[in-house]
């Protein structure tokens, strides 16, 4: 599992949803139960596990934990000319302890433009707004997807 550092991390394993396994038990429905798994950070799984050092293009689909993803590719996100599509549920987040909002201001910081997916909007969108528009639906829980680039 890619995650914020090496290690081993608990997973918890959704009973209906098979793809949708998260590290904290909040984030899905039915837990079935939880496993160990390894953990690799995405600087650790480019630079020795597959010795890759330019990338294109990432896809984050991992249910709350895009900032712990974000937090060990310090590297791959500051060294790249990198495109991302990833989703974004403030609720999920939370859950496994990271902040959406400082979430949203570090993609900035590495330069990121953040746009919604599948918005009638054209163009950046304000990263409050992003915030706003996910915690409005789904009684606080709505998602969007983000489209990332430099």
């Amino acid at each position: 599992a890619v995650s914020n550092k090496c290690g081993k991390a608990r997973l918890f394993i959704s009973r209906l949803i098979m793809r949708a396994q998260s590290f904290s038990e909040d984030n899905i429905r039915e837990c079935l139960g939880v496993v160990e798994v390894e953990t690799i950070t995405l600087d650790e799984f480019f630079e020795s596990a597959v010795g890759v050092e330019k990338v294109d293009f990432l896809k984050m689909d991992v249910q709350g934990a895009e900032g712990l993803v974000i937090e060990g590719a310090e590297k791959v996100f500051k060294g790249n000319n990198l495109k991302v599509l990833m989703e974004f549920c403030p609720y999920g987040l939370r859950n496994v302890g990271t902040d959406p909002l400082k979430l949203l201001q570090r993609l900035q910081d590495y330069g990121f433009k953040i746009k919604l997916v599948g918005n009638s909007s054209t163009g950046c969108t304000e990263i409050q707004e992003i915030i706003a528009i996910c915690e409005s639906e789904t009684g606080g829980k709505g998602q969007v997807n983000l489209f990332l680039e430099k």
